[in-house]
Parts: C-alpha cells; sequence; structure tokens
C-alpha cells in the first residue's frame, strides 16, 4: 500500500491523532500548532491516501480540506465506519463544497477563514467528545 503521509508527530498525550488532509503547508503548521496544545499528534497525509489511514489506524479526529478531497462520500464512509469525526473547511467563495460534505454527513464543515481563526477551540471541543 503506498503511503503518502507527509509527516507524523509525536506529543505528550493519550495517544489521539489528528489525521490532516490538506495540501496547504501553511494550514498544516496551524493545524500541527493547534493539536500540539490539545497534547496530541498530527498526521498529515494526501487525499487519496485518507480513507486508506482512516482504515487502518486509530484517529481521534479527522480534518479535510474540501477543496483537495477528490471522494468526500469515500472519506465519511470510512470515518463514519471507523468511528472517526470529520471537521472539514472549503474556500468561502465555493458553498457546494459546503453542500457536498452536508450530504456525504459530514456535521461540523466551516468557511476556511472561520476554521483557521477558530482552529483551538474547535479543536479543543472535538478533541474532548
Amino acid at each position: 500500500m503506498g503511503q503518502k503521509a507527509r509527516r507524523s508527530r509525536s506529543a505528550d498525550g493519550d495517544g489521539r491523532i489528528v489525521l490532516a488532509v490538506v495540501s496547504d503547508l501553511l494550514i498544516e503548521v496551524r493545524i500541527d500548532a493547534a493539536a500540539q496544545l490539545q497534547g496530541v499528534a498530527v498526521k498529515a497525509v494526501s487525499a487519496e491516501d485518507a480513507a486508506g489511514h482512516i482504515g487502518d489506524s486509530e484517529y481521534g479526529l479527522v480534518i479535510a480540506d474540501l477543496a483537495v478531497v477528490p471522494d468526500l462520500d469515500g472519506l465519511a464512509s470510512a470515518a463514519r465506519a471507523a468511528g472517526v469525526e470529520v471537521v472539514a473547511f472549503y474556500p468561502h467563495v465555493n458553498t457546494e463544497l459546503r453542500k457536498a460534505a452536508k450530504r456525504a454527513g459530514i456535521e461540523h464543515v466551516y468557511p476556511r477563514s472561520r476554521f483557521l481563526r477558530e482552529l483551538p477551540k474547535i479543536l479543543a471541543a472535538r478533541l474532548q467528545s
């Protein structure tokens, strides 16, 4: 299986991992920093490999950039099957992505600007649930 994980960081905590499905390195760094505040690790993977990673390992949360996920239904289905919650974000100008995510059953969908602004709070709330 061709895993394309870009990096995995260890963090002190209870072993929970945030799976980041993003292509923008700056957003990945912000997710990593917010996750470290929660004491969790981040593993960034390509959008094509995300569903396979969800099924292979235990993750506390999946964060997905809807602009790079080619199979949104597949990602949502894999997350549901694994019992993992998905938090997604999208470019505010592409509201069709938001609608598609909602149809796929992703409950927490944010415009990118709001997601980045509230990222620490979003992670804290989602990882506590």
